[in-house]
């Protein structure tokens, strides 16, 4: 028999949830929940959240104001909104977000590329960011694919198509070397050189099970 700790009723039926209130049930011996409360849980995590989300617009606007006031001739704080911005997506998307890790992987890495192209374009857009950042955020999704494959080490070749992918990525400096927006390609030839060597080894020491992945991603 189970007790509602909410109702503080009996329940002879097995079950882990109260029929009246849906609340986690007790044990029968009037113990610990058979199970935490996710539900007061999240709710926690979102009221904390939300919480910094309003700290974050006040601070925003803190820092335009001040700016305004003391140098409006170079807007300093806009770098500082930019960084509110990442740190708040990083607690809903990153931290609190439902989507899967290569996902969020993937999105935190683009995303930080951005905010720092932006920051590039505040301060005088020199092209540091694309030149020197942008390969090198390439660079670390390599290495964060290659992480992932020795983690999880039974479905490593799931993980060949987003190394494709990265390579690809990796192709873009080019683009931008052709448009004049780089100046500079060692950052970006050793991005290309390293993400283009990492997919040949995981296709050549994968063997047979590497091939079966990309004949059944290409139908090859």
């Amino acid at each position: 028999m189970k007790t509602c700790p909410k109702c503080n009723v009996k329940i002879l039926d097995d079950t882990d949830r109260c029929p009246l209130c849906r609340h986690a049930l007790s044990g029968p011996e009037g113990g610990l929940h058979s199970y935490p409360d996710a539900v007061r849980s999240i709710r926690k995590a979102r009221m904390l959240e939300n919480m910094f989300l309003f700290l974050s617009v006040i601070g925003g606007f803190a820092m335009v104001c001040v700016n305004y006031l003391v140098n409006p001739d170079y807007w300093w704080s806009l770098i500082g909104i930019l960084a509110l911005i990442y740190i708040n997506v990083v607690l809903r998307y990153a931290i609190l977000g439902r989507s899967g890790y290569q996902a969020k992987v993937y999105g935190l890495v683009i995303l930080a590329l951005l905010m720092l192209e932006g920051i590039d374009f505040l301060t005088g857009d020199r092209g540091w960011a694309l030149t020197y950042v942008y390969p090198s955020g390439i660079m670390a999704l390599e290495v964060t694919l290659l992480i992932l494959m020795l983690v999880n080490r039974r479905n490593w070749q799931s993980y060949m198509l987003p190394q494709i992918m990265v390579f690809l990525m990796s192709l873009l400096s080019f683009v931008f070397y052709w448009t004049g927006l780089v100046t500079h390609m060692t950052v970006a030839f050793v991005a290309m050189i390293f993400t283009l060597f990492s997919f040949l080894g995981t296709l050549i020491l994968g063997d047979q099970r590497a091939r079966n992945e990309m004949k059944r991603r290409f139908h090859i």
